[in-house]
C-alpha cells in the first residue's frame, strides 16, 4: 500500500490506548456471593455476544450483595462490555433499556471518553484487537487478559463524524450480511427436513414405487421372513444358542402402523437379529482391564461424525476386560441406546468390544446391512422421545427388540439404499457449501472490521461529507481535550 494514499484514508487519525480514550476499565467479582434465589443477576462470559446479551443461566444474589458488586462494576447504557476470560474479545455496547446487572471477572468493563461507544465495541472486535488479546492473554488452564494489558491495548482514533459514519456503514454491512446468513441457516434447517423427509418415504416404498413398476416375481417379505428364521435357526444349532422368541405384531398393531407395499411386511427386529448391550469392566479406567490391544467402543466413538462407517476406535481394554463386556466381529450393525445421544446407528468394520451405552445387532444379513443402518438413522428422534420414565434416556434390549420393521425383498432393500444415497449425497454436498458460505461470511465480517479500521471502508465522497460536519476536528485535538478533561478531574 502505497503511504501517501494510506495517510490520504486516515486523515485526522491518531494512535492511543484504550485507557485514555476510557473514563474506567473494571472487571466483575472475582469472589462472587453465594448464588440466590431472588435477587439481581450477575452475568457472565457466557451471557455476553457481539449481537445480544444473554439473561439466561446466569447467578442470582441478593439485592444488598448487588449494591455491593454495583460499586465496582456500576453497568449502565451505552458501556462497552468485553469477554476477557475464557472465549476472549466478545463485545456489545449495552442498550439504553435493559434491567440493571452486574458482572463476574470474566467480563471487563469499559465507560468510553471522547470515543463512540458502538466504535470502540467494534475495534474490540477487529482482528487488530483480536490479535492482541491472543498475544496478551495468561492462563493455563484458562486463558484470561488482565486490566493492565487491557488499558495497553492500541486504539487507532478517529474524528468524530467519522466514528459514527464508520459505525453507520458497519452496522449496513452487517444487516446485509447476517440476512444472508439467517438465510444459510433457514437452508441448513430445510436440508435436515428434507433429509428426514427421504428417509420416511424410503421406508414408506414411495422411492422405489416406480422400480418396483418394472419389477417381476419379486420375492414376498414372508418367504424372506422364513428364510431368515431357518437361518437363524441352523446357526444356533451350531452355536449351541437359542434364537429368542418374539412374539409377533397383533393386528391391531399393524393397522396403527403405516400401510406397505405389496408384497412387504411388518415384523420386529427380534424377528431378523439377536439384539444385545455391552458392558464395562469396572472399575472405569482400572490398568487390570484398560489400556491393551482389544478395542472397546464407547458411545462418543459412534456420535463423533456422520460417518456410515466406523472405522477406528480410542478406547482399548486387555484380555482380563473380556469377561465384563462382549466381542463382536466386524462389519456389525451398532446403535448407541443411551443418553442425550441416544438412536445412532454406525456399522463398525473390525472386531471390538463395547460398552452398555451401545447395542449391536447379532446375525444380521450382510446383504440387508445398510437397509437397517438408515431405518435407524430414520428412527432417531423417535427413539429420543421414548419416555421410560427415567432421568437418562436409555433403550434396554426388549425395546429395540420389539421395534416394528418395514420387511421388503432383498433387491428392493438394494433399490432403497441406492435412492437414499443418491439424495443425500446432493444433501451433503448441498450442506458442504452452506458450511463454507458461512466460514466465508464470518471471513467477510472481519474483512469489513479490518477495512474499517485501516480507514478504508468509507468512499471519497462519504469522507468528504463528514469533514465538513461542523464538529469534526482532527483527532489529535480530541485526544488533547480527553487528557485535559482527565486532568482536570484529577486522572493520571
Amino acid at each position: 500500500m502505497n503511504p501517501e494514499i494510506k495517510m490520504k484514508e486516515k486523515v485526522g487519525w491518531v494512535e492511543t490506548n484504550l485507557a485514555t480514550v476510557s473514563n474506567k476499565i473494571t472487571d466483575g467479582s472475582h469472589n462472587p456471593p453465594p448464588k440466590a434465589e431472588y435477587g439481581e443477576p450477575m452475568l457472565s462470559a457466557q451471557n455476553i455476544f457481539d449481537d445480544h446479551i444473554l439473561f439466561e443461566g446466569y447467578r442470582l444474589i441478593k439485592n444488598e450483595d448487588f449494591e455491593k458488586e454495583y460499586k465496582r462494576a456500576n453497568v449502565e447504557p451505552r458501556d462497552v462490555l468485553l469477554t476477557i476470560v475464557g472465549t476472549i474479545g466478545r463485545s456489545i455496547v449495552v442498550p439504553d433499556k435493559i434491567r440493571r446487572f452486574t458482572l463476574q471477572r470474566s467480563v471487563a468493563l469499559i465507560k468510553p471518553n471522547g470515543i463512540e461507544s458502538r466504535y470502540l465495541s467494534f475495534y474490540l472486535r477487529s482482528p487488530t484487537s483480536q490479535l492482541y488479546f491472543e498475544n496478551n492473554s495468561k492462563g493455563t488452564a484458562q486463558k484470561g487478559i488482565y486490566l493492565n494489558s487491557l488499558g495497553k491495548l492500541p486504539v487507532l482514533l478517529a474524528p468524530l463524524p467519522e466514528q459514527r459514519a464508520i459505525v453507520s456503514r458497519i452496522e449496513q454491512l452487517f444487516s446485509d450480511l447476517d440476512n444472508g446468513i439467517a438465510n444459510l441457516r433457514l437452508a441448513q434447517e430445510q436440508l435436515k427436513v428434507y433429509r428426514q423427509a427421504v428417509l420416511k418415504k424410503a421406508f414408506e416404498g414411495e422411492l422405489t414405487r416406480k422400480w418396483r413398476d418394472q419389477q417381476t416375481d419379486l420375492p414376498n417379505a414372508r418367504d424372506l421372513l422364513e428364510q431368515i428364521r431357518k437361518e437363524r435357526e441352523e446357526a444356533a444349532k451350531v452355536s449351541a444358542k437359542k434364537v429368542k422368541p418374539v412374539k409377533p405384531l397383533t393386528e391391531d398393531e399393524i393397522a396403527e402402523l403405516p400401510s406397505l407395499p405389496e408384497g412387504w411386511g411388518w415384523v420386529k427386529i427380534g424377528d431378523l437379529s439377536d439384539v444385545v448391550r455391552g458392558g464395562s469392566p469396572r472399575p472405569a479406567g482400572d490398568p487390570k482391564y484398560y489400556g491393551g490391544e482389544i478395542p472397546f467402543l464407547k458411545v462418543a466413538d459412534l456420535t463423533r461424525n456422520d460417518d456410515v462407517y466406523l472405522k477406528d476406535h480410542e478406547y482399548t481394554i486387555k484380555e482380563a476386560g473380556l469377561r465384563k463386556t462382549r466381542l463382536v466381529e466386524g462389519n456389525n450393525l451398532l446403535l448407541s441406546n443411551s443418553g442425550a445421544t441416544l438412536g445412532v446407528p454406525k456399522i463398525c468394520t473390525f472386531k471390538t468390544t463395547f460398552n452398555d451405552g451401545i447395542a449391536a445387532f447379532l446375525d444380521l444379513a450382510q446383504e440387508s446391512m445398510l437397509y437397517h443402518y438408515y431405518f435407524w438413522l430414520s428412527k432417531t428422534n423417535k427413539l429420543r422421545a421414548i419416555n421410560q420414565g427415567a432421568a437418562q434416556p436409555n433403550l434396554n434390549t426388549d425395546i429395540i427388540s420389539n421395534y416394528p420393521f418395514p420387511l421388503c425383498s432383498i433387491p428392493e432393500q438394494h433399490a432403497i439404499v441406492e435412492e437414499i444415497e443418491t439424495r443425500l449425497s446432493v444433501c451433503d454436498k448441498m450442506a458442504q457449501d452452506i458450511d463454507e458460505a458461512l466460514e466465508k461470511a464470518e471471513a467477510l465480517r472481519q474483512s469489513i472490521l479490518k477495512k474499517a479500521f485501516e480507514g478504508k471502508l468509507l468512499s471519497e465522497r462519504e469522507l468528504a461529507e463528514v469533514r465538513r460536519a461542523q464538529d469534526w476536528e482532527p483527532a489529535d485535538v480530541l485526544l488533547e481535550r480527553i487528557r485535559m478533561h482527565r486532568a482536570g478531574n484529577g486522572k493520571k
